[in-house]
């Protein structure tokens, strides 16, 4: 039903790859997690929360409640063992019933949408820097240069409740969804991405042309990017319930004016029988 391409890679700086990544297509679900840059086990914190995360949602459990329990499970992971205290991860998801989608985010991590030639971010940052961004403090060009895009102010795992924000949309036949970690979207201007989304070339050359910008850009912490877009099989989502209500009250309806029809009817054919009878009695008295 979905047009998936995913790839996830270390990046020439760091040692290990601390981001996680899922694609599931059957599921309708994408995750993209970027373990905190610089603290500990923050691959552990990011595959924990992708896995928790495609867990609940298999469960039927909302993609926002299955953020925030992913969160908790960090949490707990953190305080049963010494090791692990301090752990962290940024977090965006998608979630697609039929062409709806539902994209969900903590951190830093973003969400692009492509359509009609258009793209735009549909996340914002949970940094120091995109919180100026959201009180008009910094223009976006300002926010992409500010040095507080490397200070989170929300992420999973930290020990207090956190907020969740969403965005829901539709996908278009041609339209197309990117989610990644800030080692694609930190590395490479906007211009690039863009240029490379609405390119001619195939999505799995689009990925390959976007990882290979942010390597050739220096490659300084970890890639991860998801490209996802609809096949022809995919229906809208069906008509809301309320179009069955009406449905059911017009058959109510047309059965309602069938009685009455029905009733008056029967009260003509009463009447011309009491006629009758009545010119039959006067017959016989006569």
């Amino acid at each position: 039903m979905y047009i998936s391409f995913a790839t996830t890679h270390k990046g020439h700086v760091r040692e290990k790859n601390e981001d996680a990544l899922l694609a599931n297509p059957d599921l309708g679900l994408w995750v993209v997690a970027d373990g905190v840059g610089g603290n500990v086990h923050g691959e552990f914190a990011s595959q924990l929360a992708v896995k928790t995360v495609e867990k609940k949602v298999r469960q039927g459990i909302p993609l926002v409640d299955a953020i925030d329990a992913a969160h908790w499970s960090v949490v707990e992971a953190a305080r049963k063992n010494p090791d692990l205290r301090g752990m962290a991860t940024t977090i965006v998801a998608c979630l697609f019933h039929g062409n709806r989608f539902r994209v969900a985010w903590v951190g830093d991590s973003r969400a692009y949408l492509l359509s009609n030639r258009v793209m735009r971010q549909l996340t914002t940052d949970h940094n120091e820097a995109g919180e100026l961004q959201r009180t008009d403090d910094l223009t976006e060009a300002q926010a992409d240069a500010h040095p507080g895009q490397h200070y989170l102010t929300r992420a999973l795992g930290l020990e207090r409740a956190i907020e969740i924000e969403l965005v829901d949309g539709e996908l278009e036949k041609d339209d197309r969804l990117l989610l990644c970690s800030d080692g694609l979207s930190g590395e490479i201007s906007r211009n690039q991405l863009y240029a490379a989304m609405s390119s001619s070339i195939s999505d799995q050359q689009k990925l390959d042309m976007l990882l290979e910008a942010a390597l050739v850009a220096g490659g300084s912490d970890n890639v991860t990017l998801a490209i996802i877009g609809l096949d022809r099989n995919v229906l809208r989502k069906e008509k809301p319930l309320i179009h069955e209500a009406e449905e059911v009250k017009a058959v109510t309806s047309d059965t309602a004016l069938i009685w009455k029809a029905g009733l008056v009817a029967l009260s003509i054919g009463v009447g011309l029988a009491l006629v009758v009878v009545g010119l039959i009695a006067l017959l016989f008295k006569n």
